[in-house]
């Protein structure tokens, strides 16, 4: 993949005045890392993750957070394909649009990976985005010719399915839907977009953006608990609490548990797990209302009413 002045996007040499070049994505790059970094030193950035119990208003999380990321690796990965699409993206329609753009992504792909699985992290479904939008424009606009490698694509696809695979294993936890309704939705700004394409053809395609965005919103929010009313996701948020809770990530497990416990409402195990989770992030208060719903499940179980116990005196209560 190449850039206009015919060298790769990407070079390290080059990479401080391709910076410049780009506030937009420099910015964006910035602040990820920021935010991440916060994340795993123990900061408080709960009100821009996506959360089980936060109001179904606060839309802004599902954008806010493809700002995190799991680990250093995770961070790497997607800042690199941040990079290599989106200096081009600066590049043809400007910083300002770019930041619009970057935005709606995040948004749709983050409201449609909550609605359909659950909380997801990272910009991974930005990229994918940014991945549809330039395979069609590739297509479809002649400033944009040649510019999708076929290299580049058998990549994404194939890491596309791949994804799937692993998390079926239940090996890694990837935000798959995020991957997919990034791509979709990039792939119909794309349409959008094009200047060569007929102008009726191009609304069509701005609405569809706006059909699919409504629609992940619609499946976040109002349609979540119809969604995931008759499967056992349950189940799998549980698996994911417990696994990220070895690895000693306890927000994420609080996340996942929270999400459980929604699910299965009158099952103990996730309101337990969920106020152990908020223990360990030294949220005693939450942690308390949680054992006490665990004892309004099970009033015998001695765990959670010993654990009861401990959250109280260390919130003073």
């Amino acid at each position: 993949m190449h850039g206009d002045d015919g060298g790769r996007v990407v070079d390290v040499r080059r990479l401080g005045p391709a910076l410049r070049r780009h506030p937009a994505i420099a910015n964006l790059a910035v602040v990820s890392v920021v935010a991440s970094a916060a994340r795993w030193t123990g900061e408080d950035v709960s009100l821009l993750l996506m959360d089980p119990e936060a109001p179904p208003w606060e839309l802004w999380r599902h954008a806010s957070s493809a700002l995190f990321h799991g680990d250093i690796l995770h961070l790497l990965f997607n800042l690199y394909w941040l990079l290599v699409f989106g200096f081009i993206v600066e590049e043809a329609f400007g910083a300002a649009r770019t930041l619009a753009l970057t935005a709606l992504l995040a948004l749709g792909s983050g409201a449609w990976q909550y609605g359909l699985s659950g909380p997801g992290i990272g910009l991974s479904g930005v990229g994918y985005g940014y991945f549809g939008l330039l395979w069609v424009l590739d297509r479809t606009d002649r400033r944009f010719r040649g510019l999708m490698e076929p290299s580049f694509v058998r990549l994404f696809v194939g890491w596309f399915f791949f994804c799937i695979v692993v998390t079926w294993l239940d090996i890694w936890h990837i935000g798959n839907v995020a991957h997919g309704s990034g791509a979709v939705m990039g792939g119909v700004l794309g349409w959008a977009v094009s200047r060569e394409l007929p102008r009726v053809r191009a609304r069509l395609a701005a609405g569809g953006t706006v059909v699919i965005l409504a629609a992940g919103l619609s499946a976040a929010t109002l349609g979540r608990p119809w969604l995931h009313r008759f499967n056992n996701e349950g189940q799998l948020a549980e698996r994911r609490a417990y696994t990220a809770w070895l690895k000693g990530d306890f927000h994420s497990s609080a996340l996942w548990y929270g999400e459980a416990a929604r699910m299965r409402p009158d099952d103990v195990d996730p309101a337990l797990g969920l106020g152990l989770a908020l223990g360990r992030l030294g949220r005693h208060e939450e942690a308390a209302k949680a054992f006490e719903r665990a004892l309004e499940i099970d009033p015998e179980n001695e765990k959670a009413r010993r654990a009861l116990e401990g959250a109280r005196r260390a919130s003073g209560r």
